[in-house]
């Protein structure tokens, strides 16, 4: 196995950032005449004799540099792993909190049960 990084693999770890975080496949929509970018597109840009990974921020085609600059593919290629690894971190915390609050509210309704129960049992051994 080569351990060339290449831009077919970076353009599939932007493909898959894309897709986690729910933004469009493409940089931009053509409709008749008219050519808009699609908010929200991670895209790959090479400039420089290096890579980074832009963001599309408005309909014009403005952009938001996600890193610092153009470096090496393989610079590129580690410091997208991170930031996909930090995004999946991210939702698995959420996903877990979200558990957490349901459970919370389950054992909560199963407080005021339980209180209810013992009230009642109290009320008829004080009859």
């Amino acid at each position: 196995m080569s351990n060339t990084i290449t831009v077919k693999m970076l353009e599939s770890r932007v493909k898959y950032l894309n897709k986690i975080t729910n933004s469009p496949e493409t940089s931009y929509t053509r409709s008749g005449d008219k050519i808009t970018a699609n908010i929200g597109n991670h895209y790959l840009d090479g400039a420089y004799s290096g890579y980074t990974v832009d963001r599309m921020c408005n309909e014009s085609g403005g952009v938001t540099e996600i890193f610092s600059g153009h470096m090496p593919k393989r610079d590129l290629y580690n410091k997208l792993n991170a930031y996909i690894s930090g995004i999946e971190e991210g939702k698995r915390l959420q996903d877990e909190h979200v558990n957490i609050h349901t459970t919370f509210g389950d054992l909560q309704e199963l407080a005021k049960i339980e209180d209810f129960e013992t009230q009642n049992n109290l009320e008829k051994l004080n009859q």
